[in-house]
């Protein structure tokens, strides 16, 4: 038996633990990647891209995030103020930005919140919605992005990924070549068996090599099915690098809304469309609506667009944001991506209100369009007195046909005795319209005074007349017994002193048309005509602002004591 040399032995068992070393090394690595990056374990492992989480966060940090829920409520994420949360822009869906909160807003059903870089003086633009969160930061790799970041990189491709399968191919090709090899010793051994019986001198000296041979064979063969249980080590190593390598290409990165880093997400630039699409046009609620009580609005609050046209083709969806002031600094609300060109409002609050709205087609955004005003004010409904409904200063027949219509917009009766009708002509002037009513106007009720020149008054049943008239830019008041002006209105562009609430109706009634009181704050000229939703709705709107109370009637409606009663 020949024995084992002890230098080779020792050189052998050196390299069969550091073969072992790397395999723990490579497996660990590969492990942690696997656990860091697929989303079935729930964390999600992001590249830092940008500077403005510095210095909490650097560039080339790795950081792992994982939604947060709400103990208390199965399934809702919860998020406070100073987590560091990643999460989807709106403005391009494919980038991930992670900031921290500096501020939460909303209810529990709608909670949005506001975010801001560390190094950023700002909050950024915008609010995010919880749905747009990936998960809060648990916990941060320093540096290691960088390597990560590189591998996402062609070279790095090269050193992380195809290296490693070169090495793989190249074991593979070994151990075929090691056995082809072994299939031609055995052919030589037959060959110097046929020698053998032809030499015999040639064969005795081949067999006692032979025999040397064995005995060395016999000294190793422990060793060799010790390796033959295992698969080469360089192969184990080379295999997990590929997978490890293959890893770094599902880490995606974080940006962060800052201006400092120019590294594309993927490396690949392609030619795109920068064309924008063009703005919404708000349609309903009309700009500066005031909505009160009983307004349609508030029944059924909603906001209304026209359809925005893709200049890249595509879908198009929208964004609304609203605001308290035209700056839109903060934004109250800013909504996620819409597919309808129209948002529900309900239980908004009281206050005055900007809105605009924004497209994107899949490709750019458009410009915002232009902001409107909209003031929800539920103190606003029906009044609870006696108001002057509808005028009318010329008829067809000609300047003399005028008429003056009150409405009780409360439950009960009211007796007018010593109530009085007074105007102002163009240069504030003042005079009586009529003196002493001396009737009674009932619940929901009419009544109708009218210029008796022509018999007009016979014409439209009016309850009180006499010979005044009304004139283009003047104005009336209804007073009580105690003097008090109850209500009033004006027209048009009279000078001097008129009896006017907040600003004149900016318009003279032309012939047989009217000035009427709407019957809530977002009525129009069309619901209050003929077949409109508020026709019989009654006209006890009063905001203190003849410019928004009223609308102009093309044909006027004159009602009497005798019309039916109306009321919201």
């Amino acid at each position: 038996m020949i024995k084992q040399p002890t230098k080779n032995k020792w050189w052998r068992t050196v390299g069969r633990t550091a073969g072992w070393m790397v395999l723990i090394g490579v497996t660990t690595v590969a492990t942690g990647l696997l656990i860091l990056v697929v989303p079935v374990f729930g964390n999600q492992g992001l590249i830092v891209r940008s500077g403005s989480m510095a210095p909490a966060i650097g560039v080339g940090d790795l950081v792992v995030v994982r939604p947060h829920f709400d103990k208390e409520i199965k399934g809702r994420p919860l998020y406070t103020v100073g987590d560091v949360i990643a999460y989807k822009s709106l403005d391009n869906s494919g980038m991930i930005v992670t900031h921290r909160i500096a501020e939460v807003r909303g209810t529990e059903s709608n909670v949005n919140y506001v975010t801001k870089g560390d190094a950023n003086n700002t909050p950024d633009e915008g609010l995010v919605a919880v749905e747009q969160v990936i998960g809060r930061q648990i916990f941060l790799v320093p540096y290691i992005g960088k390597a990560l970041a590189f591998g996402k990189t062609k070279l790095g491709y090269v050193a992380f990924v195809l290296l490693p399968a070169l090495l793989v191919i190249g074991g593979e090709i070994r151990v075929i070549w090691r056995e082809m090899r072994k299939g031609k010793l055995t052919g030589k051994q037959a060959r110097l068996g046929r020698a053998n019986r032809l030499i015999p001198e040639m064969a005795d000296r081949v067999l006692k090599r032979q025999r040397k041979e064995e005995e060395v064979v016999m000294v190793l063969k422990p060793i060799v099915r010790r390796e033959k249980m295992l698969v080469p080590l360089d192969s184990v190593v080379a295999r997990l690098a590929v997978f490890a390598g293959a890893m770094i290409f599902m880490v995606p990165s974080t940006w962060a809304l800052y201006t400092d880093s120019e590294v594309s997400a993927d490396n690949t630039f392609t030619a795109g469309c920068w064309t924008q699409s063009t703005a919404p046009v708000h349609l309903y609620p009309p700009d500066g609506m005031v909505a009160g009580a009983g307004s349609h609005w508030v029944t059924s609050p909603y906001l209304d667009w026209m359809e925005a046209t893709a200049a890249c083709g595509g879908v198009i969806k929208y964004q609304y944001q609203s605001a308290h002031n035209a700056e839109f600094s903060p934004v109250a609300y800013s909504s996620g991506l819409l597919s309808l060109s129209q948002i529900a409002a309900p239980g908004t609050p009281d206050g005055v209100y900007w809105w605009h709205v924004r497209s994107y087609d899949g490709e750019n955004y458009s410009a915002w369009s232009d902001p409107w005003r909209l003031t929800v004010d539920r103190s606003l409904g029906s009044a609870n007195y006696v108001v002057i409904s509808e005028v009318q200063i010329a008829g067809i027949g000609g300047a003399d046909q005028d008429f003056v219509e009150l409405y009780n917009p409360t439950s009960d009766d009211v007796n007018l005795i010593n109530w009085d009708l007074r105007m102002r002509n163009s240069a504030g002037t003042e005079s009586s319209l009529y003196a002493d009513i001396d009737r009674t106007i009932q619940a929901h009720g009419y009544l109708l005074w009218a210029t008796s020149d022509d018999s007009f008054d016979a014409s439209v049943g009016a309850d009180i007349f006499n010979g005044s008239n009304l004139v283009g830019g003047g104005s009336v008041a209804l007073r009580d017994n105690d003097n008090l002006v109850i209500d009033q209105v004006a027209w048009g562009t009279g000078g001097g002193t008129q009896f006017v609430e907040g600003v004149a109706f900016g318009t003279n009634p032309g012939a047989d048309e009217s000035i009427e009181r709407k019957a809530v704050s977002d009525a129009d000229a069309v619901t209050m005509g003929p077949g409109g939703a508020d026709v019989t709705r009654g006209n006890g709107f009063d905001s203190g602002d003849n410019a928004l109370d009223f609308v102009l009637r093309e044909e006027s409606e004159p009602q009497n004591s005798v019309s039916s009663t109306e009321s919201l």
